[in-house]
């Protein structure tokens, strides 16, 4: 992945490019200075999926937005809508980028310190026309794909601006106060109570709205560099991104202790798109940070402020001073006795038990840093324990190089004056970058650590490829070696070589050209560079004697005669069988994605080591050219996924389909460095079935222990196949968009079946008793049964056939034997058939009549 890297101190340039460089009144400076980036794994959450309600409640009641006016719709004062531009279509990104589909409407962040101060940075605020911007609650989501509702009384105007700093040496910061105290719903953020200087690797956690997005919380983060000579600024790993300028950093205990301001550049070039800037957590001129105390001390110095927020952020340990009252109670200033020049603030003693543990108690009865050897500023100090040089010990010349608090000759090729001669042909190069070479280029596609510069000259014209490998590294090409605009080419990661190698090619003219290797982060190592000239363009790359896989058997990289370097065939795997790194034998149980193990979603440790049985078969966009191990798990619901592995040099990625590398959903290559190598994916994923694939930086492997935990972000609220009545109407339970079980759409019951047990019941009229019969008034037999509506009504049984059959007793009847019909006395005199018997019409019936009725007469 290309990831280009802003040189030290010139974000000014790209400040002026995109049009925003510092007016000299004062006026505002465009946020898009502030160009960031992702350190490692993308940790930026919703803060409604985020785990710690304590982080939650700081996202949603102590962060505001700086949203311009004409971006919000207020037409409705309940339900204000923010306009901006989609994400991904507005910036080119490629599909797949994080909140791809998500709206841009913030233009910077902001912390609420006070119940009627926010802090953000400096170049966010017009400190004229401080009312420019409108500082925004609740632009965030409050549940997948649903924004939350921005009210009137959400919304705050800058009433004056109280502290304000953008100057050369760093300082970017603002404090404006309010229109009016905020909402009693809001809380301010408690901010650091001391001053010290942050110790590199101190956790840190970002929450802001990166490119302008609604809300998001990114932990994960720490201190690379505590800072320098007048403890201005840190450098910490952050994922950052424009829009995120001013938004409040936190240290564990969620109080403030920075406000971002700059850092590297959030999106590189891809083929047709851009794609996130992943770069390695331990780069140590990463996202700057202003110290919150330097606001602080603004704000508290004012005559007219008088705020619960200037209570303890008097200066302590490190910080310069030119009296004691500048320091905080209990502690005084202090200087070194060989540099007056050079003061801190620290407390009396008399032993070295009495002060920190990286100050040592002076002569004079007060503590001071403790000095040794260092290099600063490029040539060899005495350097305190608070990062300064306090005592000059030697100029290193243009051809040295400071070393371990020493000046010592440039190593070959560190630099264009040692450039490394070589001839126009087909070879390959060697390279030590450990061995003493230092920063000297950044090329446009990156490159941040130490490289090594080569040369050459070609008389006519020619094409020109390199591949490069071995560390993560950078490879580009310049026909001026001090001229960066003369870059020819520029290249980070490439396939083939792969495993973050590197390749260019170009068509060259006749002249000379500097050839510079670099490397990616902080981790210099031994390369291997195939330079070829002429036709042969390479297409395949392997590094000379080193033995790979084929669907055959081991495979041997070796050289052909235009310089390039391709794999032969060579031992075939007996039978039963796998070639692995090289060598045949018995593959492990999840070294493919078809033998993938199978895991419960459970938390979870599993150890394992994949020396043996496993082969590389995977990568991730973020490395892995080792062996690797496949895991697939199912999830029923959201669920926040955490997996960390720990034990050797490892990479570790997820995805929904293990085959295909663009479902890609996380990447991660080094957690804590430098102390540690392992690696981290944490992400919220909806139900569904995915991929954990344990890789190896390299060859290299060792025993590794996965440690995985399952956190469901969402409840049932319904057992599956339940019902409900509620208002009349029937709700099903049924499975949601997220995998939790929710109460489904209503089904509304009418008057005449109402809902009863969570299902609409027909009411019944009593028309007849189930099982009962009778003859129709048409001559059919029926008989009395559940009917369509599921109630019990008459229905047809038997049709009686004409002239043949009769209906008698709820039966048909052939007219002859047709039982006699039961006679019933009446009132009136008269007799008449029961109901349910009509009297038959036939002739039998008309002659029966006549006797039936002097019977009927007789009785009387």
């Amino acid at each position: 992945m290309n990831r280009g890297r802003l040189h030290v101190g010139a974000w000014v340039l790209v400040a002026m490019a995109a049009g925003c460089v510092e007016r000299a009144d004062g006026g505002l400076v465009d946020e898009e200075v502030s160009q960031s980036v992702v350190y490692g794994a993308d940790n930026r959450v919703e803060p409604w999926a985020y785990p710690d309600p304590a982080w939650r409640a700081i996202a949603e009641r102590s962060v505001v937005a700086l949203i311009q006016p004409s971006r919000l719709d207020r037409t409705d004062p309940e339900h204000i809508v923010v306009s901006g531009e989609v994400l991904g279509p507005s910036l080119g990104l490629c599909a797949g980028v994080p909140f791809f589909d998500q709206l841009r409407g913030a233009r910077c962040s902001g912390t609420v310190i006070g119940d009627d101060l926010v802090l953000t940075a400096g170049h966010c605020v017009d400190r004229y026309r401080c009312d420019s911007r409108l500082y925004v609650f609740d632009w965030r989501y409050e549940a997948e794909g649903q924004l939350a509702a921005i009210a009137e009384a959400d919304i705050y105007r800058c009433a004056e601006v109280l502290a304000w700093q953008l100057t050369d040496d760093d300082l970017d910061y603002a404090i404006v106060r309010l229109d009016r105290p905020v909402n009693r719903d809001r809380t301010p953020a408690s901010v650091r109570p001391n001053d010290d200087a942050l110790a590199r690797d101190t956790p840190l956690t970002l929450i802001g709205f990166p490119n302008g997005l609604p809300v998001k919380i990114a932990d994960g983060g720490h201190v690379n560099a505590p800072g320098g000579r007048d403890h201005h600024t840190f450098q910490a790993a952050l994922d950052a991104f424009s829009g995120n300028s001013g938004s409040g950093v936190f240290g564990a205990d969620g109080s403030v202790v920075g406000v971002l301001v700059r850092g590297e550049s959030d999106y590189v070039a891809r083929a047709d798109c851009d794609g996130l800037n992943i770069v390695s957590e331990n780069l140590v001129d990463a996202e700057d940070v202003v110290y919150v105390g330097r606001a602080m001390e603004a704000l508290c110095a004012r005559a007219d402020v008088d705020h619960p927020v200037c209570q303890g952020t008097e200066r302590s340990w490190c910080f310069p001073c030119a009296a004691d009252g500048e320091c905080r109670d209990g502690f005084g200033c202090g200087h070194f006795e060989a540099s007056p020049a050079v003061s801190f603030c620290a407390p009396a003693c008399t032993a070295d038990a009495d002060c920190r543990a990286d100050h040592r108690c002076a002569a004079a009865g007060r503590c001071e840093p403790r000095v040794s050897r260092g290099c600063f500023e490029g040539d060899a100090w005495e350097v305190d324990a608070c990062g300064r040089g306090v005592t000059r010990v030697q100029d290193c010349a243009p051809t040295e190089v400071c070393r371990e608090g020493a000046c010592a000759l440039r190593a070959p090729g560190d630099g264009c004056a040692e450039a490394i001669g070589l001839a126009p042909v087909g070879q390959l190069v060697e390279g030590d970058l450990t061995a003493g070479y230092t920063r000297d280029f950044v090329a446009s596609c990156g490159g941040s650590g130490v490289d090594a510069v080569y040369t050459f000259e070609v008389v006519a014209p020619t094409s020109f490829t390199a591949f490069v490998r071995g560390p993560d590294t950078v490879v580009s090409l310049r026909s001026a070696c001090d001229e960066p605009a003369s870059e020819v080419a520029c290249n980070d990661d490439h396939d083939p070589p792969g495993a973050r190698g590197s390749r260019i090619q170009a068509e060259l003219t006749p002249g000379r050209y500097w050839l510079v290797v670099d490397v990616f982060g902080e981790e210099p190592d031994l390369f291997e560079a195939v330079l070829s000239f002429g036709e042969s363009t390479c297409e395949d790359f392997c590094v000379p004697g080193r033995l790979s896989c084929d669907a055959e058997g081991v495979i041997a990289c070796t050289p052909d005669a235009t310089g390039c370097f391709g794999f032969e065939a060579g031992q075939a795997c007996a039978q039963g069988e796998v070639c692995l790194n090289g060598r045949c034998g018995q593959a492990g149980e999840g070294d493919t994605c078809d033998e993938a193990e199978r895991l419960e979603a459970i938390d979870q440790v599993i150890t394992g080591d994949l020396s043996t049985g496993y082969g590389d078969q995977l990568a991730g966009s973020c490395n892995g050219a080792g062996p690797d191990r496949v895991w697939t798990f199912t999830l029923d619901r959201l669920t926040l996924v955490d997996a960390r592995v720990r034990g050797f040099d490892s990479v570790l990625y997820l995805r929904s389909a293990c085959e295909d590398p663009d479902s890609e959903l996380a990447c991660h290559d080094d957690v804590d460095r430098p102390s540690d190598l392992g690696s981290r994916v944490r992400l919220p994923l909806p139900a569904g079935e995915y991929s954990l694939i344990l890789d190896a930086f390299d060859a290299d492997v060792a025993p590794f222990a996965l440690t995985l935990t399952f956190d469901p972000l969402c409840d049932d609220v319904c057992e599956l196949g339940g019902t409900l009545c509620r208002e009349g109407a029937a709700r099903p339970c049924k499975d949601g968009p997220d995998g939790c079980r929710v109460w489904g759409e209503a089904a509304t019951c009418d008057v005449a079946s109402p809902c009863t047990n969570g299902t609409c019941d027909t009411v019944c009229p009593t028309i007849c008793e189930a099982g009962a019969t009778r003859c129709a008034e048409d001559g059919d037999a029926e008989h009395c049964a559940e009917g369509p509506e599921g109630c019990l009504d008459w229905v047809v049984r038997d049709r009686c056939a004409a002239d043949t059959e009769v209906c008698a007793e709820g039966a048909c009847f052939a007219v002859a034997e047709a039982p006699p019909p039961r006679v019933v006395r009446v009132g009136g005199g008269g007799c008449q058939a029961a109901p349910g018997h009509p009297t038959p019409t036939t002739t039998l019936a008309a002659a029966l009549g006549p006797l039936l009725l002097a019977l009927a007469v007789l009785r009387r």
